[in-house]
């Protein structure tokens, strides 16, 4: 985007361009990945109650983002539905 815009400044001169680039979202690998002992302990949880994890990466803010880079370790077990964004058919999201 800044190339863009220094391309369009040096083809109209008088234009004023500005960007500002805010975070929106953060994932939460980053911040697990600093200490996984809380993946760890999750995946043992779901074993333990009889059922293996299926791990896949989601996309998407979610408040275990939001968590964990507030300093709650806070890994998604589950996303809480399926077939997002999905006209039904496809895969399932199982967070």
């Amino acid at each position: 985007m800044r190339a863009v815009a220094e391309e369009v400044g040096a083809r109209f001169p008088r234009a004023r361009i500005a960007i500002e680039v805010k975070e929106s979202y953060r994932n939460m690998r980053y911040e697990i990945a600093r200490d996984p002992k809380v993946l760890e302990h999750a995946i043992e949880a779901v074993r333990r109650a009889g059922i293996e994890p299926v791990r896949r990466a989601i996309r998407g803010g979610t408040d275990g983002a939001r968590l964990s880079f507030m300093g709650l370790l806070t890994p998604n077990i589950w996303a809480g539905g399926q077939l997002f964004h999905s006209s039904g058919s496809g895969s399932r999201s199982t967070g």
